[in-house]
């Protein structure tokens, strides 16, 4: 349960972080270009406007290719495959996470035709593995002691890995939920979601009550901290 809060609770200031950076950046990006209308004229404005919104692109470009190939597309099949049974390897870490993230920022800030949704959930199923991955990892682990024919007894850790991986799936398809939750303040929505992106017998019946919950507390805190700064915005 303290891995679900903590995973609602970091999605919901990632969700303000991303709107407030994203809002002061367009407003920027359009005060510039009013700025240059009027002081330079219509040609001159259109030639900064598209040279913004030009070199914004770049960056994006270059994040992807240079920080996180990875993180280049929204994530939703390679996510959906995991989140079914498929093993991927590098699919959750924190360069994707990351990158996906400014990269998310710096296409909406640029004017693209995309939307948050499918980066978002992903980025909450990454952020839940992660924090996942640190926070079991104490419980899923033992020290045994290891004799071997003509040598001295040695430690050794062993690993779980099945019980594991079914708690980083649990809280990836919880983090995913959380995501589609806060866009459009809608906990059943977001559960719903993720339900109709995994097979049934891929989905635990310990996951809806704790999705639930993690949803409602990622969805209402996201609109509280958005609300606190007078914004409307998803």
């Amino acid at each position: 349960w303290g891995i679900t809060l903590i995973t609602a609770v970091s999605m919901a200031l990632i969700n303000f972080c991303t709107i407030y950076i994203i809002g002061f950046a367009v407003e920027w990006k359009f005060q510039t270009l009013q700025s240059m209308l009027d002081s330079r004229g219509i040609a001159m404005g259109i030639l900064g406007f598209t040279g913004i919104c030009s070199f914004l692109a770049l960056c994006c470009t270059l994040l992807i290719h240079g920080l996180a190939p990875g993180a280049g597309g929204s994530g939703a099949p390679e996510n959906k495959g995991y989140l079914n049974g498929n093993h991927i390897e590098g699919l959750f870490t924190v360069q994707n996470l990351i990158g996906r993230a400014c990269a998310t920022m710096l296409a909406n800030v640029a004017g693209y035709p995309v939307g948050r949704e499918g980066p978002t959930v992903t980025m909450g199923s990454n952020l839940a593995y992660l924090i996942t991955h640190v926070m079991a990892m104490p419980f899923v682990r033992q020290w045994v002691d290891v004799n071997t024919p003509g040598s001295n007894c040695s430690a050794a850790i062993m690993i779980d890995e099945e019980r594991f991986e079914h708690a980083k799936r649990i809280m990836c398809t919880v983090g995913g939920a959380c995501g589609m939750a806060m866009l459009f303040d809608s906990p059943i929505g977001g559960i719903v979601y993720m339900f109709e992106e995994i097979t049934s017998t891929s989905w635990p019946v310990e996951v809806t009550f704790r999705a639930f919950a993690g949803t409602s507390v990622c969805a209402l805190l996201s609109r509280a901290l958005l609300n606190m700064c007078g914004t409307s915005t998803k």
